[in-house]
């Protein structure tokens, strides 16, 4: 599998840039994670590291080299970070 990666993003008005991107690939599957910021809540840019960092971390463990159910690894993955988000709060 080819493909490039290009990242941009703006911090726009804010104090700091919340938005965070990450990815993780295997010879089959390309996962990339766009986590958008919190509209300047305080520790927005913690909370999308983490949920980026956590999806990241799920596909390296479930993809080998792909994921069986794409769709059920995403509602799970997204699911399990949602709640570890409201257990770091």
């Amino acid at each position: 599998m080819r493909f490039s990666i290009f990242q941009e993003s703006r911090k726009g008005g804010r104090e700091a840039n919340q938005d965070r991107t990450s990815y993780a690939y295997t010879r089959d599957a390309l996962l990339m994670v766009v986590a958008d910021g919190m509209g300047g809540h305080l520790h927005g840019e913690v909370a999308s590291q983490i949920a980026a960092q956590l999806l990241t971390e799920a596909f390296q463990r479930e993809a080998k080299p792909k994921l069986a159910d794409p769709s059920g690894f995403l509602q799970k993955s997204i699911t399990d970070a949602h709640f570890a988000l409201g257990d770091y709060a």
